[in-house]
């Protein structure tokens, strides 16, 4: 309600984690929404994340926007939600790819920035501001075995890697990457509107 107060109505949602089920879409509907961005078509996250068996459905989402069924986010259905997945191939278009392996970034980039201007759908990076500071490792909750390996240390360790000023430079590189090739940076609500 306070960023109501000032920027409007909000439209748009992304899901913590980007964790989604059966109920989203009719959740989203049913509470005012009309854009969604919780699906990372063709990604793989396997067990880094949180909610693996479920994220196992990006691998056959479409990989443009589509309005999704009510009872499955990740199929093309009748619903009143326009979901703009964030770009993926394997790995995620994301910033935390960026910080952790630029090389490998950078070839998912100019594979994503092709295919964009080839199928003009567009392209979503999803970043997060705390990126852009320096944070120190802290232990959040204790729990054991080959999942909290993966999923509580392995995982942070790899969130906190190349925070700050680094990420901000390899950043500025994404975003002058994307005007030179005459990118327009958009917000969901404007794409939505051109999309219809």
């Amino acid at each position: 309600k306070i960023i109501e107060n000032i920027a409007g109505r909000i439209k748009s949602f992304r899901s913590p984690e980007l964790r989604i089920n059966s109920d989203t879409v009719k959740a989203l509907e049913k509470t005012g929404f009309s854009i969604d961005s919780s699906v990372s078509s063709q990604r793989f996250d396997g067990p880094l994340s949180y909610g693996t068996s479920m994220k196992l459905n990006w691998l056959n989402a479409p990989r443009g926007p589509y309005t999704p069924s009510r009872n499955n986010p990740f199929r093309k259905g009748r619903s009143n939600i326009l979901e703009i997945p964030v770009s993926a191939l394997i790995f995620p278009y994301i910033t935390t790819t960026m910080r952790i392996s630029p090389p490998i970034f950078r070839s998912l980039e100019n594979y994503l920035l092709k295919e964009s201007i080839n199928k003009n759908q567009p392209v979503v990076l999803l970043t997060h501001p705390n990126e852009c500071i320096f944070e120190k490792q802290s232990q959040h909750w204790k729990s054991s075995g080959l999942t909290s390996f993966f999923r509580d240390n392995l995982r942070t360790k790899l969130k906190l890697k190349n925070l700050g000023i680094k990420a901000i430079k390899q950043l500025e590189i994404t975003l002058s990457k994307a005007k030179a090739k005459n990118f327009e940076f958009v917000s969901m609500q404007k794409y939505s509107k051109q999309h219809k």
